[in-house]
């Protein structure tokens, strides 16, 4: 169930008056968003943000432009083999730590493979991947790199809102992140947040010219964005981020761990097997569902779209006998009966006799 995550304050933003990104008007609201963006993700004066105008893939991107080699990558699932895929064209010296897709990350093994030589001098991991709903132990890890010099850029853009990075305490040193999921402003623009000294001291060029995170950082902090940015999208992130801020970071967490035992619940209800995850690597936006034998996803997909009901369709996950379930935004856990219905409707329409017949995820 995957709705656009979008509250009615962001909505009503992008009525905003019209303005240039130079203007002295948009400045004052470019240092808002910035700083409210460090303050919801729980970070304090040590922390600083670049704003840039795309989505949170860009974010990633620009970060991965300022990583230190060498850079070993937590491989466990289709997001992390992206930021492999990004280091990998920035040029960068990568080495890769591999994790089957629905296991929790192993502290120990991360801690051997930090202190391995060469010792690298970045760890890149995603902290929620969203293909299958796998939370890493993201505390303990970068617990582990702190204590071993090594800088820590985290993949939050699935896990923003729902799961605390932990700035401040013992959270990664970087995170990018998007405007829209848990941030439930409109998507299309991204985020950088990192240590002020690192932002500062960020080398150029890896990340190219527009997404070079160190130039951004630079004509931000003197007041100014270094490329136009979509101001109607940045007034409706201000809001949002209001609003987040109102909530409290600690509230709206809570609110997605109610949202995720509610639909838990629901499907086994209903009669769907719930992927088995360890209860750490239960996150708290995306849960894995045994896809029942002789269900074509693809299909329930497009008849739950004809009741206005959006759900994730991915070819992999249906070869592997599993699809996902993504619960963003201000969901209604009320609501989720009148889905659980049509999803179970759908479903049973294509087997003979009716559901489940015991599907096995082959992940």
């Amino acid at each position: 169930m995957t709705p656009s995550g979008v509250n009615r304050p962001a909505t009503d933003g992008l009525a905003s008056p019209g303005m240039s990104h130079r203007s002295p008007r948009f400045v004052p609201i470019l240092k808002d968003v910035r700083n409210r963006v460090v303050r919801c993700l729980g970070g304090d004066e040590r922390y600083g943000s670049v704003l840039l105008g795309t989505s949170g893939t860009g974010a990633v991107e620009a970060m991965m432009g300022a990583a230190r080699d060498p850079v070993l990558i937590i491989e466990n699932g289709r997001y992390s083999r992206r930021l492999t895929a990004i280091a990998a064209a920035q040029g960068h010296e990568v080495r890769s730590l591999h994790v089957e897709d629905f296991d929790l990350i192993d502290e120990a093994t991360v801690g051997r493979a930090l202190a391995a030589s060469p010792r690298p001098r970045t760890l890149a991991l995603v902290h929620c991947e969203t293909t299958t709903g796998v939370l890493a132990p993201l505390q303990g890890i970068c617990g582990l790199a702190a204590g071993l010099g090594v800088n820590t850029m985290v993949d939050a853009v699935g896990s923003v809102g729902a799961h605390s990075p932990g700035l401040g305490q013992t959270g990664p040193d970087w995170l990018a992140a998007g405007s829209g999921k848990g941030t439930e402003a409109i998507p299309g623009l991204s985020f950088v947040v990192a240590r002020r000294s690192l932002l500062a001291d960020a080398e150029p060029g890896r990340a190219g010219y527009l997404l070079d995170v160190g130039r951004n950082w630079k004509a931000q902090e003197a007041g100014a964005a270094a490329h136009t940015l979509p101001i109607p999208l940045v007034v409706a992130l201000n809001e949002a981020l209001r609003r987040w801020e109102s909530e409290t970071p600690a509230a709206r967490e809570r609110r997605y761990t109610r949202t995720a035992t509610a639909l838990r619940k629901g499907l086994q209800e209903h009669g769907f097997e719930i992927v088995p995850l360890h209860e750490e690597a239960r996150s708290n936006v995306v849960i894995p569902v045994v896809l029942p034998l002789g269900v074509d996803f693809a299909q329930v997909q497009a008849e739950l779209v004809e009741r206005d009901m959006e759900v994730y369709y991915s070819e992999d996950a249906q070869a592997r006998g599993y699809f996902v379930l993504a619960h963003i935004g201000g969901v209604d856990p009320d609501a989720f009966e009148e889905f659980l219905r049509a999803l179970t409707t759908s479903c049973r329409a294509q087997l003979t006799p009716a559901l489940p017949q015991g599907g096995e995820c082959r992940a």
